[in-house]
């Protein structure tokens, strides 16, 4: 993404994402964020499939593919050396 300004003030990147097309264009900016807000929302969302829950209810998500994880996997840890052991 090329540099501008609005990256280092949060208060406009979401505009500028939408300038941008990053976010749903099917709705006026105003009204895709006051549509995207999360807090009630959240709030009834049950514990097991919340993230689902929260996408399936905000504008602009696409469902994801069947077996894709909330989020991405964490790479493996490396491997704890031995106490006296040589890197």
């Amino acid at each position: 993404m090329p540099w501008d300004w609005r990256i280092l003030f949060n208060g406009a990147l979401g505009r500028m994402m939408y300038e941008r097309g990053v976010l749903d264009q099917t709705l006026p900016y105003d009204e895709l964020k006051r549509q995207s807000r999360v807090t009630d929302i959240a709030n009834r969302a049950p514990a097991e499939g919340f993230s689902d829950y929260l996408r399936a209810e905000l504008p602009g998500y696409r469902p994801r593919e069947a077996g894709q994880p909330d989020t991405p996997e964490e790479p493996d840890a490396p491997e704890e050396i031995e106490e006296g052991a040589q890197a």
